[in-house]
């Protein structure tokens, strides 16, 4: 149950794989998941601090594959 606790994932926890409500994201294996995280208010010039602004942050290190003409890519 997320909450205002904080929550660190690492890739040990996630698997390469979220699953919440019937929905599954699958993610690279490195993949690392934090909560809760507050945006910014520009308003208040610092972040909104009830919980229901809060957002969950996944992370993904960057792989691109080798340049093939003028772009790198990456799958996700």
């Amino acid at each position: 149950m997320l909450g205002a606790d904080r929550v660190e994932l690492g890739p040990d926890e996630i698997a390469g794989m979220i699953r919440h409500h019937g929905w599954r994201l699958t993610v690279d294996p490195s993949a690392r998941l934090l909560w809760p995280v507050y945006p910014l208010n520009p308003y208040a010039d610092g972040p909104e601090i009830p919980l229901e602004f809060a957002v969950g942050v996944l992370t993904v290190p960057l792989r691109p594959q080798p340049a093939s003409g003028r772009f790198r890519t990456q799958d996700f």
